[in-house]
């Protein structure tokens, strides 16, 4: 109610009544004008029957008529025809009544009791029609209308009568047009449309009015929702969506804010540099799904390990950036990481399965070097490597000395870019050789770095960073293929039934064109799939997943033989055994150097030589080097060695010398 009677509304309503009351009076006085128009022609038609009707004798009449006083006119004999015809006229049209004037405004003839007399302004317009009458058209009214705003009741006219030749007035026909009954129509006509258009108008102003309010609530939501997002825009402009924590760019606006009140109010703060140690093996075996339910985990689990006035942050995937501000002494920072690590180290259960995770911590100080804020990260993340190299789930503090070394191993990695471009990468082979005939079987090939500045390099000292910066695809792949094209060629010369093993990185495994890639190879050097023996470590083969196993499977299926190297040496799994597609066991050199002294390392290796040969797996022994070792491990039926008792990795053209001598 209380919105009805708003001013504006009120307001409203007052025109469209006004522009309502202004339509229906327009319609009436169009009306009316038309109808006075219609009644004056009405009238000089009903002139012009009686004007033919006229003839000498009446005209003589009219005309002695006008010579007679107004009492010898009332005794006049002839007045009784012309108010016959007069009567006669009237009746042949409703609501007229007509009366017959002389020249002097007396009535002579009536069609009835009019009793009418002039009023002053019709009698100006009578002298108009004695006077001009002979001038004019024969039938032009002057007319008067019984009016009161727009209340007209007749419609009078004051017609000429002419005489026979029209050069003279004899008479005045006055015709009195009764027009009530049509103004009572147009009336109630007016009020009709005053009441459409009022009713009209209203309905509209309401709609209007209506669809005014809709678009107000839209705009009015759609600005909610503007502010809304602008907000959300903000939010994931500046946080993580998983973890709801800080991302890297507000992290950089938080550290800067930090490092500056740590620089005026000389305190002190830490940046830690945390990283997830093998949580890509998790979320490579059980999916994004499981994973980032461990990466909400753990973020929640750092935030409640620090205090209210510190900040986590997560930088990438698996990293999280922590600044402990206003800090008293190192040993606080070290408090903090120890409860960060022991809270992480806690299991984890989703879905039933259960993770147990570890982080590698780099911490740096400020304002104890006079250092920018990407040095302070570049510090913390040096030391997270650090304490990765050293084992995981630890911390580190940065030192200057890990900086010269982060230095190197970049120029190293650098390096190792190059290497395949320059042809420094070559492969040795070391001879396999079966117990039984005594021959050489396999060649197992083993890659060397030949450095312009570092000499020829082993395996250990960059394999590892391939597999952290992903070069190992690449190299994998090289190695893969020039160890085929030397086997072709041994092919060629005269030992088809040589073989060769080559190592393995899951990284390469977990690749989606592994296996298109061997199949690729072997094709290219027309090379059967079981001239071929791929080796995976043992650890790395049980942190293998679905993926990788499928892989595994394929390739066994076309022949290809896959072999566990430096079994013994992980967490051996019986289970593994039986389930995973392997064909040979490599028995690592440890258990071999003092098989011929030790007797319980003699016992391991007959133990898994026995087990290897029940489930049906070949066995090679790895590292023998003395004629004691092969003594003891031959008598234990091991089916295949290598060592240097036989020879050590030796280039291609050694080797080609080696098969050839044998």
């Amino acid at each position: 109610m209380s919105k009805l009677l708003q001013p504006s509304l009120l307001f409203a309503f007052f025109i469209i009544t006004v522009i309502a009351i202004l339509f229906g009076n327009l319609y009436q006085y169009l009306a009316i004008s038309d109808l006075i128009m219609h009644k004056e022609s009405e009238n000089a038609i009903l002139t012009k029957n009686f004007n033919n009707t006229l003839n000498e004798d009446i005209q003589k009449n009219i005309t002695d008529i006008n010579l007679l006083t107004s009492n010898s006119i009332k005794l006049s004999n002839n007045l009784n025809n012309l108010n016959q015809l007069l009567f006669d006229l009237a009746e042949a049209h409703q609501n007229i009544s007509i009366t017959l004037f002389n020249l002097n405004t007396f009535a002579i003839a009536e069609s009835g009791s009019n009793n009418h007399r002039l009023s002053n302004t019709q009698k100006i317009d009578f002298r108009k029609i004695v006077n001009d009458g002979s001038k004019k058209s024969e039938y032009v009214a002057f007319s008067s209308h019984s009016n009161k705003k727009f209340n007209y009741s007749s419609v009078y006219s004051l017609i000429p009568l002419l005489n026979l030749d029209k050069s003279d007035v004899i008479a005045v026909l006055g015709v009195k047009n009764n027009v009530s009954n049509s103004i009572a129509v147009i009336d109630k006509s007016q009020r009709i449309i005053v009441f459409t258009v009022l009713v009209t108008l209203c309905i509209f102003y309401f709609i209007v009015i209506a669809m005014q309010s809709k678009s107000n609530k839209l705009l009015k939501e759609q600005a909610e929702l503007t502010i809304i997002s602008e907000e959300e825009i903000r939010y994931h402009a500046y946080h993580d969506p998983l973890t709801r924590l800080p991302n890297r760019s507000y992290f950089q606006r938080i550290l800067s804010l930090v490092m500056s009140q740590a620089r005026r109010n000389e305190t002190l703060i830490a940046l830690m540099f945390l990283d997830l140690d093998k949580f890509k093996t998790i979320n490579d075996s059980y999916g994004h799904i499981i994973g980032d339910e461990v990466l909400t985990e753990a973020a929640s689990r750092i935030q409640l390990s620090v205090r209210e006035c510190d900040t986590v942050a997560r930088i990438s995937g698996d990293e999280f950036t922590i600044i402990l501000n206003g800090i008293n002494t190192i040993n606080d920072a070290e408090q903090i990481s120890e409860r960060i690590i022991s809270s992480l180290n806690l299991p984890m259960k989703f879905n039933g399965l259960e993770f147990s995770i570890s982080a590698s911590i780099g911490i740096s100080l400020y304002p104890l070097d006079d250092i920018t804020m990407e040095q302070l990260i570049q510090d913390a993340d040096i030391a997270m490597f650090h304490s990765k190299k050293n084992g995981r789930n630890m911390y580190s503090f940065f030192e200057q000395g890990m900086l010269q070394h982060s230095k190197q191993r970049l120029k190293f990695e650098i390096d190792l870019r190059h290497a395949i471009i320059r042809n420094e990468l070559v492969l040795h082979y070391q001879p396999i050789i079966n117990m039984k005939s005594d021959e050489v079987v396999s060649m197992e090939a083993l890659i060397r770095w030949n450095h312009p500045t570092h000499g020829t390099l082993l395996p250990s000292h960059f394999i590892k960073l391939a597999e952290e910066n992903g070069q190992i695809i690449k190299i994998g792949n090289w190695v893969l293929d020039e160890a085929c094209r030397q086997l072709a060629h041994w092919h060629l010369a005269g030992f088809e039934n040589l073989k060769i093993s080559v190592n393995l990185s899951i990284r390469q495994i977990d690749d989606k064109r592994f296996y298109s890639t061997v199949v690729e190879t072997l094709q290219k050097y027309n090379l059967s799939p079981t001239s071929l023996e791929l080796e995976i470590t043992e650890s790395l083969f049980l942190e293998s997943t679905h993926s990788t196993l499928k892989t595994l499977f394929t390739l066994k299926e076309i022949g290809v033989s896959i072999a566990i190297d430096d079994f013994g040496t992980g967490y051996s799994s019986l289970a593994y055994l039986k389930s995973f597609p392997i064909d040979r066991l490599k028995i690592d050199q440890y258990f071999v150097r003092e098989v011929a002294k030790d007797s319980d390392n003699a016992a391991i290796t007959q133990a898994i030589t026995s087990l290897a040969h029940t489930l049906r797996l070949d066995v090679t022994v790895e590292g023998v080097e003395t004629v004691e070792q092969y003594t003891v491990l031959k008598a234990q039926q091991c089916d295949e060695m290598q060592g240097f008792f036989f020879s050590k990795p030796l280039s291609a053209q050694q080797a080609e010398e080696l098969l050839q001598s044998a």
